[in-house]
């Protein structure tokens, strides 16, 4: 086994083990040399290769982020289908996470504790400053989705909720789709949706999810 090799293993070890989901920060690639004795040469190489798979993002100047689970193993690999138009598909994984997603706020108004509660409730604010700081908000949306669906108690359920998100970014490419799908307003909605959830009134927080995807499906559909 090569050194790459090793890197590779090593890295996506280190995210199985600690159970990091979309959204989460890596260590430098520094700190990685450290953790496994290997050149900066070895991991840069792996991260690449990593990062061309889907599995994390290296974003220059602020980090590497985990973008894909590796410990998903009932993924959704949907492929691009060329008999069928690129919004097509869109409408249709927004249409699967909509009814998902529903279910999950159902799970978690049962289910989900005060803690788990309160840990998703940290993920919301770090998504509303970035949002009024006018910042990216891609990575702790993708978080506060991640967050929100683990607490759901249902694994199976928060696997199936994770793929449809992963076979989104396998379908929706900024290199080739020609078009734009901006839906940033819809942050505030997140957090309109996990109030209502957070203080038990689930019908609101369906009511709230349920018209933010169907907004996200009346621009795409509109691009047609």
């Amino acid at each position: 086994m090569t050194v790459k090799d090793k890197a590779l293993g090593f890295i996506t070890d280190y995210i199985s083990q600690n159970q990091l989901k979309i959204g989460d920060k890596l260590p430098s690639s520094a700190e990685f040399c450290r953790m496994m004795g290997a050149s900066l040469t070895s991991v840069r190489e792996a991260l690449k290769i990593l990062e061309a798979k889907g599995v994390v993002e290296v974003v220059n100047g602020i980090g590497i982020f985990v973008r894909s689970s590796t410990t998903n193993n009932f993924l959704i690999t949907i492929e691009k289908n060329m008999e069928k138009d690129q919004i097509a598909q869109l409408m249709e994984v927004f249409e699967v996470r909509k009814m998902l997603e529903a279910q999950i706020i159902k799970n978690i108004y049962e289910y989900a504790t005060s803690e788990e509660l309160a840990r998703v409730e940290l993920s919301v604010k770090r998504l509303m400053k970035r949002y009024k700081c006018g910042e990216s908000t891609v990575n702790e949306d993708r978080r506060f989705h991640s967050e929100l669906y683990a607490i759901c108690h249902n694994s199976l359920l928060e696997q199936l909720a994770n793929s449809v998100i992963e076979t989104f970014d396998k379908i929706y490419t900024t290199e080739d789709n020609g078009f734009d799908v901006t839906y940033s307003d819809t942050v505030v909605q997140h957090e309109k949706m996990f109030r209502a959830l957070s203080r038990g009134d689930v019908s609101t927080a369906l009511r709230i999810n349920g018209k933010t995807i169907d907004r996200v499906i009346f621009r795409l559909d509109n691009l047609r």
